[in-house]
């Protein structure tokens, strides 16, 4: 949460927009509890103000044991140093 500015906004790869700090921790902490080794790899970055990068999520489904993968952009739109708003563009691979 330390990337983040004090109003976050995210809009995760279902198209649900998830605002405010409350919502943006609350966002992470399910992501984690459902995928708790889940990390995403950069294949490429770009932007300054406003920036993309082409990711690969990686993680296994804390009840089912299913490997899960989804690649796509992220698309970040930055105040200073840290995230205002992210977009998520992932699609499910595996």
């Amino acid at each position: 949460m330390a990337c983040f500015v004090d109003d976050p906004a995210i809009v995760d790869m279902s198209g649900k927009r998830h605002e405010g700090w409350d919502q943006v921790r609350k966002f992470y902490e399910l992501q984690f509890a459902v995928f708790p080794d889940g990390r995403c790899d950069i294949n490429a970055i770009s932007g300054a103000a406003t920036g993309m990068a082409e990711t690969a999520f990686h993680g296994t489904h804390a009840k089912s044991g299913r490997v899960v993968t989804a690649y796509g952009p992220e698309v970040v739109e930055f105040v200073g140093d840290k995230i205002k708003e992210l977009r998520d563009y992932h699609r499910l691979t595996s």
